[in-house]
């Protein structure tokens, strides 16, 4: 391949990178932290519960914690791990390597931005609370218990 082919592949007109090798890093970028983030978590994790005495490696002992927190504890971990860097990464891929000011992407400082912030979680409280009533009434939904009961069960 010539220079000037190989440099279209890579590059637009507007000798920036195209948007699909763009992709392609940020994807590779989460793949990669979301591995090793959730090794180092695991082992973090693995160490607080033999420190604590849930897991003994000796005689194979777990405690139903350690049954609990594999079962159900690590995926609402992983999940949130998860989340977090679908929302970081890009953020900082599109300051830090395309060097581009973050207002361009769309986001706007909180403190200018702060009564938007509020009118929009007003709007979204009361567009659930809506959804809720109109599924109560009309939807056929019901409610097993009007007593909240929050366990971390209740989470997963």
């Amino acid at each position: 391949m010539n220079k000037s082919w190989s440099n279209l592949i890579i590059k637009n007109k507007d000798k920036k990178v195209r948007s699909g090798w763009i992709i392609i890093a940020v994807m590779a970028t989460f793949y990669i932290f979301q591995y090793y983030l959730s090794m180092i978590l695991v082992e973090i994790i693995r160490k607080i519960l033999v420190a604590t005495g849930d897991i003994n490696l000796k005689t194979n002992y777990f405690s139903e914690y350690a049954n609990w927190l594999n079962d159900v504890g690590l995926q609402i971990v992983f999940q949130i791990l998860t989340d977090s860097l679908m929302i970081i990464i890009p953020i900082i891929v599109w300051r830090f390597i395309m060097k581009n000011p973050i207002s361009e992407m769309g986001l706007h400082s909180y403190r200018i931005k702060k009564k938007e912030g509020y009118v929009g979680m007003l709007l979204g409280i009361f567009n659930c609370t809506v959804i809720f009533i109109i599924t109560i009434t009309i939807g056929g939904g019901h409610v097993t218990s009007w007593v909240p009961k929050i366990s971390p069960l209740t989470v997963s």
